[in-house]
């Protein structure tokens, strides 16, 4: 959506796209030492075109703001929560300290959007808008202090 509303051409889309959806988890499972499991599996990458696919059809017959619907904000927010949770047991399996569990559960629940939104040369949304990272960060306390 954000390609889309930059006026992206289709390479910029599909760029934008994998950066949302996979950077943030590649720049975690680089800095715990792990091989990106999207770049080992499929399962993705597919998921990923799939998505560009719908979301090319969506906004070809329909011009509603999806950010605003109901399904959109629950499924946003079980992918914050999922990879906030998901980054925090990554870097507690690396034996990370706090501050590491902290830097990696964000990263993987926000880190691809803020990339993303640094290569289009916009502000990130994460620091218009505290709520996606304080929510991280919380997460990976509350992970940190029950697995730790």
């Amino acid at each position: 959506m954000v390609g889309i509303r930059n006026r992206l051409d289709l390479l910029g889309v599909l760029i934008s796209v994998f950066l949302t959806a996979l950077g943030g988890g590649v720049i975690r499972d680089i800095l715990v030492d792990k091989t990106p499991y999207s770049f080992t599996h499929y399962a993705p990458i597919i998921f990923v075109i799939l998505v560009i696919l719908f979301m090319l059809i969506f906004k070809l017959y329909r011009q509603n703001k999806l950010e605003k619907r109901l399904f959109f904000i629950i499924s946003d927010s079980l992918g914050l929560a999922s990879f906030s949770i998901s980054g925090a047991i990554a870097a507690l399996e690396s034996n990370f300290n706090i501050t590491g569990v902290l830097a990696i559960s964000f990263i993987s629940s926000v880190g691809g959007g803020i990339v993303r939104d640094i290569i289009i040369n916009e502000v990130p949304l994460v620091f218009k808008t505290g709520l996606y990272g304080t929510i991280s960060l919380l997460i990976g306390v509350v992970i940190y202090i029950k697995l730790f």
